[in-house]
C-alpha cells in the first residue's frame, strides 16, 4: 500500500544555474496552512500540495451492493 511521506514540496528555480531545486519539504502530518505559512511574500516559488479528497464514485464503492442499485 502507498504510504505518504511528504505532504508538500516547494520548488524554486535557482537563478545562477536555471535549474529547478527543492526548497522545502513538508512532513506527512503537516497541513495546507503549514504550507502557506512557510511561503514568503517576496520570493517566487512553486508549491505542490498532496490534497486528500473523496469522489462520488469512491463513496458508491464503499456502500453495500444492494444500496448501489
Amino acid at each position: 500500500m502507498w504510504q505518504r511521506v511528504h505532504r508538500y514540496i516547494v520548488f524554486k528555480i535557482d537563478e545562477k544555474t536555471g535549474l529547478v531545486a527543492v526548497e522545502k519539504v513538508g512532513g506527512a502530518g503537516e497541513s495546507y496552512d503549514d504550507l502557506t505559512d512557510s511561503l514568503s511574500d517576496d520570493d517566487c516559488c512553486y508549491p505542490v500540495f498532496d490534497f486528500d479528497f473523496v469522489t462520488v464514485a469512491q463513496d458508491l464503492l464503499s456502500l453495500p451492493e444492494r444500496r448501489r442499485q
